[in-house]
């Protein structure tokens, strides 16, 4: 899945395509990478820790902490607001989120997702060793692990965007009539 989808916009038609929104998805995305590699070596819980954690990172990694999701739903929205101009029914935008949301998240929590609960419980000491075992393990609705499997991690981001846009399609003709006329004056 590309940066760009992860909103799932497409601006190809009327207007163009939205770069300035792609390079900002790039640069929000991408010190989030360097965020969550920080959080190994932080003295602050996570889900796994090195042996190298330490103070040093925590001054880089306050100074990101509390705009970075702000800046990310921020994007999305808007990535969501000229998205939504793009489609002629809302049955069919909620079709689309489904779908270019949907599928990443199933694959995420089976694919991407389980090697970190598996690190994880294996740092805790609460499984033996064997990937496979875990995986077969992991994916059935029986918990068997002193966590809840299967799981979505960091994921969440990608899961709550697609409830938050399931909830506010069916507003969104309110919405836009309340932007481009009270609402809009109050912000200009």
């Amino acid at each position: 899945m590309a940066i760009a989808d992860i909103a799932g916009d497409d601006f190809s038609t009327p207007m163009g395509r939205r770069y300035d929104l792609d390079w900002l998805r790039v640069i929000a995305f991408g010190l989030l990478i360097f965020y969550h590699v920080g959080m190994f070596y932080v003295t602050w819980g996570w889900h796994i820790k090195s042996t190298y954690a330490g103070p040093a990172a925590e001054p880089l990694m306050l100074i990101v902490n509390p705009w970075r999701l702000a800046l990310l739903f921020f994007i999305s929205g808007v990535a969501i607001r000229f998205a939504t101009d793009k489609v002629n029914s809302r049955l069919t935008f909620m079709r689309s989120r489904l779908y270019r949301l949907g599928l990443p998240i199933l694959l995420g929590v089976i694919v991407i997702v389980a090697p970190q609960s598996y690190f994880e419980l294996r740092q805790a000491g609460a499984i033996e060793p064997g990937y496979l075992s875990f995986w077969g393990n992991y994916l059935k609705l029986e918990q068997v692990y002193p966590m809840i499997t299967p799981t979505w991690n960091h994921l969440w981001y990608v899961v709550y965007l697609l409830v938050y846009i399931l909830l506010i399609t069916p507003f969104l003709p309110l919405m836009r009539r309340f932007a481009e006329g009270v609402g809009g004056r109050w912000f200009v």
